[in-house]
């Protein structure tokens, strides 16, 4: 299987094969059950890394 290959053409990226099959991101845990990552666990991720960011800063 040939690796993906994202690359931006007139701003807009392009991919080298098709990556229709591809539904989304998982993780996996240590007894191999796929969870699903969604929309408000990216957010919740983001969110405390800002804040640590800014913590960071503070107390610096």
């Amino acid at each position: 299987m040939k690796p993906v290959v994202i690359t931006l053409k007139e701003g807009r990226p392009t991919v080298n094969q098709d990556i229709s099959h591809l539904n989304g991101a998982a993780l996996v845990d240590s007894q191999g059950v796929e969870i699903p990552i969604t929309e408000e666990m990216i957010q919740q991720a983001l969110k405390t890394m800002d804040d640590t960011w800014v913590n960071f800063y503070t107390q610096h």
